[in-house]
């Protein structure tokens, strides 16, 4: 099992953007979304970790997104619906509160942006959009 955050990669596409809000929950939204690629990971005990951050601005200018990939086998369709619900999590008590998704949502919400969920062939892409 691993004992720290995997290797993470970023990319960027396109410019440099700025988003009205407030830095610090920013900074957490973005940890929470890694924190939750880093126990997926941890988990199914993965042996070569992947967590990917994407930054990508289109030609207009009109759309900014964040996305968040891994290869920690994705969110089970039957709890997909769910995962961004207050108090829903598929951790036992002691492990979590399942507020994590819920406060990711808010922040990005209280930023004019939103947040959606798709899985891919190896893993979750959480993407934040603005």
């Amino acid at each position: 099992v691993h004992d720290q955050m995997p290797d993470i990669v970023i990319e960027t596409f396109g410019g440099d953007f700025e988003i009205v809000g407030y830095p610090n929950r920013f900074k957490q939204a973005i940890l929470n979304l890694l924190n939750n690629a880093r126990d997926a990971i941890n988990q199914r005990r993965i042996a070569r970790p992947d967590v990917r951050g994407r930054i990508v601005i289109d030609v207009n200018d009109t759309l900014r997104k964040i996305d968040i990939s891994d290869n920690g086998g994705g969110v089970p369709d039957d709890i997909a619906g769910r995962i961004f619900e207050p108090y829903f999590t598929t951790r036992p008590i002691e492990a979590g509160t399942g507020l994590g998704l819920y406060i990711v949502k808010m922040i990005a919400e209280s930023m004019r942006g939103g947040i959606r969920h798709h899985n891919r062939r190896e893993g979750a892409c959480f993407t934040l959009q603005f």
